[in-house]
């Protein structure tokens, strides 16, 4: 028996979860953007995570369009997240862009990317998919975050509850 999960399915997943979040963080005190995510590393708080999330995609997609130099920052304004989810919007369509435009050779290229002083080797579709488990875990991490700082996370995030497939 052959399980399998579109891409485009997880697309609107993705989507789901990021538009719930814009979303609740709209309409919740700019506190919940300082919520402690971790104690002595680069993503201290919840706003510091979310940039990471957005600017990683987008990194990612220049290296899957073989485009840079590659982005260092985002450039939105600490807690301006209509300014954050815009940028993350922006990157999504140019994701999705590449995704609908490559071929199977397109996807097969092998990438080399040093990290931490550590070179990696992975296949271009490997990294796509790794864009949407990246992102899934962070929001994860936020959900924890918020939920410990005394909010409450904006209703259910498992792909059970979603709308994204059947």
């Amino acid at each position: 028996m052959s399980l399998s999960l579109g891409i485009d399915e997880l697309v609107r997943y993705t989507n789901g979860e990021r538009a719930k979040w814009e979303a609740w963080f709209q309409n919740n005190p700019p506190a919940a953007l300082d919520a402690p995510v971790q104690r002595a590393a680069d993503f201290s708080d919840v706003w510091r995570l979310m940039d990471h999330i957005f600017r990683v995609e987008k990194r990612h997609t220049q290296r899957l369009k073989q485009e840079s130099p590659l982005l260092e920052k985002t450039g939105v304004v600490s807690h301006d997240v209509g300014a954050l989810f815009a940028f993350g919007r922006a990157a999504r369509e140019d994701l999705t862009s590449f995704i609908r435009a490559a071929g199977e050779a397109d996807l097969n290229r092998t990438l080399e990317v040093s990290y931490r002083n550590q070179a990696t080797k992975f296949t271009a579709r490997k990294l796509v998919f790794h864009i949407f488990f990246h992102e899934v875990r962070h929001w994860a991490q936020i959900a924890t975050a918020v939920r410990n700082a005394g909010f409450s996370p904006p209703g259910f995030h498992d792909l059970l509850f979603s709308d994204a497939m059947e």
